[in-house]
């Protein structure tokens, strides 16, 4: 693997077929070779046989992109937790049994999965929508800056725009006008970077996770901070998150620390 790759883990379920289908699309969006990865303990011929599929599959609708696969010995969670250290991105299905996915829905799984290195997309949703913003949640934290790098470069990518939440529920008057300013600025100051990317703000009088699947139904990408610091990063551990990997109307992408922006 190299530092550009595109991972996808598949497990043959239509789950991990949509997810292959997303991370063709964005490894093609990039320009960056697809990897798919089939890891269980024991894998055999219908593991080979999965990949191969899956390979031939990706080919087929994307023309021209390298796309190779394999089948690795090992726990589906520690093996693309692994390959996420030194890859662009690491996606999965939000269904079945497919690596981070899967991890994400237990409690322990979900402290493994969260505490990986890069970026990982849990594809669930609209995965085709053309249509809507990149939106991204924010906190008022240090993180809100590598987020907000995140959005602009997708939505850049894209040809969209970016809208940033910022959830803040029981404050009203001349602090919520303050917070919203506040968002507008650091959306002006990413601008310059990507002067062609519109972008806006949106302070809800919303729960955290309410605010985010509200958006997630206009948005075509969902991008959130994976460590637990701060209310909007903390939404993928316990419940909350468990509302959005289950209901978001979107793909997500999770950004962990320490993944390039």
């Amino acid at each position: 693997m190299n530092g550009n790759d595109v991972i996808v883990g598949i497990d043959g379920t239509p789950a991990s077929d949509e997810a292959l289908r997303w991370a063709a699309a964005e490894a093609t969006r990039t320009g960056s070779p697809l990897k798919v990865v089939i890891a269980a303990a024991h894998p055999g011929e219908w593991a080979t046989l999965t990949v191969a599929a899956a390979v031939d599959c990706a080919r087929a609708h994307r023309p021209g992109l390298q796309v190779t696969g394999r089948a690795v010995s090992g726990q589906p969670v520690d093996v693309l937790t692994g390959l996420a250290a030194d890859a662009a991105l690491v996606v999965v299905g939000s269904h079945g049994h497919t690596a981070l996915a899967a991890a994400l829905r237990g409690a322990t799984g979900a402290r493994v999965a969260l505490r990986a290195p890069g970026r990982v997309v849990v594809v669930r949703g609209r995965i085709d929508a053309g249509e809507g913003p990149v939106a991204v949640g924010v906190d008022g934290s240090h993180t809100d800056n590598r987020l907000l790098a995140a959005a602009f470069e997708q939505a850049a990518r894209r040809g969209c725009e970016v809208l940033a939440v910022r959830a803040v529920p029981g404050v009203a008057g001349q602090e919520r006008a303050d917070l919203l300013a506040e968002l507008t600025d650091d959306l002006e100051r990413w601008s310059r970077r990507y002067p062609t990317v519109p972008a806006f703000a949106r302070t809800p009088d919303l729960d955290p996770a309410a605010a985010l699947l509200d958006a997630s139904g206009e948005a075509r990408l969902l991008v959130l901070g994976g460590r637990t610091h701060g209310p909007a990063a903390a939404l993928l551990a316990g419940s909350v998150g468990q509302r959005l990997l289950y209901h978001a109307g979107c793909p997500l992408l999770i950004v962990h620390g320490g993944a390039r922006d």
